[in-house]
Formats: structure tokens, C-alpha cells, sequence
């Protein structure tokens, strides 16, 4: 009887997280779409991520991308590091190749997050970037933000 309390508890916190696509994918205000808005920041930093509709938060600093002026994309999952070529207008467009990845083994949860990342970035269509961040999307609302992580 004891734990009864302790789980109506748990039940109400666990039902108390609103973490939706409209908090992994936020539409800011005032946004730019400039491209070099997108190439300012040294290190992008994966926050969170919509993938097939479900929302997804990555581990703080483990997962970035970096937008060279040369379009190259480069960064890192929680193990491998990743690039490719990408192409981005002052529309707010944007299209990144096939990314080519080392193989090194993670976790299962680390390497599920990595297929997300470098999935959404390549389905992502568009971009935008408020403050000091970066919200990369595809045609069907799915994506990921980045906060602007220390060089």
C-alpha cells in the first residue's frame, strides 16, 4: 500500500512534461535566414529534434554541426565525427548532400540519436536563426535546433 502514493506521484511528474514538437521546434520571432547568420557560429550544438513526429532531446554538447563558408558541414555525434556538402540561400533554403561518417560504436540510445541527427539534416529544406539559435527543417515539419555552443 506504501507505494501506491509513490506511484500516483511519479505518474502525475511523468504526465507533467509538455516536451512537445512545439518546444523541440519552436517558431522564434524575429528570425533571419540569411546564410550568414547560419555560418556565424563556430559550433552548433544539437538540442532536441522532431523525427517522424516524435520529439527527441540529445545530451548536452555531444552532438553538433558547423557551417563553413566553403559549404562544408562537419561535426560530431556522441562518438563519430561526420561530413559533407551542403548549399544554403539568403531565403532561408537549404540542402545538404550525403554525409559520409566514421564508424566507431555507441550505445544503442547515443547511436538511435545519431541516426536522427545526420537524417533530419539531410531531409532538412530550410533553416532559420533567432538569438543564438538554429532551426533546421524538412517539407514535412520534422528537424532538429541547436543552441550556439562555445567554440
Amino acid at each position: 500500500m506504501r507505494r501506491l502514493p509513490v506511484l500516483l506521484a511519479l505518474a502525475v511528474l511523468v504526465g507533467c512534461d509538455t516536451f512537445g514538437p512545439d518546444d523541440a521546434l519552436p517558431r522564434p520571432g524575429a528570425v533571419s535566414t540569411e546564410v550568414a547568420a547560419l555560418r556565424a557560429v563556430d559550433r552548433w550544438v544539437a538540442v532536441a529534434a522532431v523525427s517522424d513526429g516524435a520529439t527527441v532531446r540529445f545530451p548536452d554538447s555531444l552532438f553538433t554541426a558547423t557551417f563553413s563558408n566553403d559549404g562544408n558541414v562537419s561535426g560530431r555525434t556522441s562518438a563519430n565525427r561526420y561530413g559533407g556538402d551542403y548549399e544554403a540561400g539568403d531565403d532561408g533554403s537549404l540542402a545538404i548532400g550525403s554525409l559520409a561518417t566514421t564508424l566507431i560504436g555507441e550505445y544503442e540510445e547515443r547511436a538511435r540519436l545519431s541516426i536522427i541527427l545526420l537524417s533530419e539534416l539531410q531531409q532538412a529544406d530550410r533553416f532559420e536563426v533567432a538569438d543564438s539559435t538554429l532551426i533546421v527543417r524538412s517539407a514535412d515539419g520534422d528537424g532538429v535546433r541547436f543552441r550556439a555552443g562555445a567554440p
